[in-house]
């Protein structure tokens, strides 16, 4: 955050991550846009995870997260039951 130089490296990473989930999400037949807004919002809720850990361990379960990929997932029709 202060250091510019490691700004741009931590955002190339994060697009590197991003962009994983992108092509995942579309093999499994998400439009580019959908893909696009799953990957970001799954990206997201990992960093809250993350984050969360250091303050509310309680807050933080694993199964809020796996429940927030499982809907992405459903999103695009990539779960079988």
């Amino acid at each position: 955050m202060l250091d510019p130089a490691a700004a741009v490296r931590v955002r190339a990473i994060e697009a590197q991550r991003i962009g994983y989930l992108v092509r995942e999400l579309s093999l499994m037949g998400a439009d580019t846009a959908q893909a696009e807004l799953l990957a970001k919002g799954i990206y997201l809720a990992l960093l809250g995870v993350f984050a969360a850990r250091r303050y509310n361990p309680a807050l933080a379960e694993d199964a809020v997260f796996r429940r927030i990929v499982a809907l992405a997932l459903d999103a695009v029709g990539g779960r079988r039951r």
